[in-house]
């Protein structure tokens, strides 16, 4: 069986081709854009697909993907809410060839220059402490808090709070 590293480079080397891929077809997207009229459909798909980049990039080891593509994801939901100035189209115009720019400079130098995530570090205990004199009602917050990593503390008496 395959170590983590090596299974975990193969798979951020499959979404880096994939990355190359996504960042084209992006950029001919916008290019129909610029070259009519601003479509909902391909503005839809642009930002769906500027989402998923957002969401993942970091994940593989690609922080500048996900930053960039969460800029891009913003001005293209503010492009299909109606701000058509030039000045978002022109943003979401320089997001996108910068996407496609960084995601080229990736491809060519093979990604050596960035490094796979950190493991991430175990989280710290978070404690919420309820007052309250509606117990039922604060054990099922406390529960819903729980699966989030949240520890709670229940108190009915406010001096045992103090304490």
């Amino acid at each position: 069986m395959q170590n983590f590293s090596a299974r975990f480079e193969e798979l951020r080397q499959s979404y880096m081709s994939q990355l190359v891929e996504k960042a084209a077809q992006m950029a001919d997207a916008w290019r129909q854009v610029e070259t009519g009229e601003v479509s909902v459909d391909i503005c839809e798909e642009l930002q769906q697909a500027a989402h998923n980049l957002a969401g993942t990039g970091s994940t593989f080891g690609f922080p500048e993907v996900s930053s960039t593509a969460h800029e891009l994801e913003v001005a293209l939901r503010q492009i299909l809410g109606g701000a058509r100035s030039e000045g978002v189209i022109a943003d979401a115009g320089r997001l996108v060839r910068g996407l496609q720019q960084l995601v080229a400079g990736f491809s060519a130098s093979g990604a050596a220059a960035v490094s796979a995530p950190e493991a991430p570090v175990a989280p710290r205990t978070q404690w919420v402490y309820f007052l309250s004199e509606a117990v039922d009602e604060a054990e099922a917050l406390a529960t819903q808090l729980a699966h989030f990593g949240y520890e709670s503390y229940l108190f009915t008496d406010p001096d045992a709070l103090a304490d």
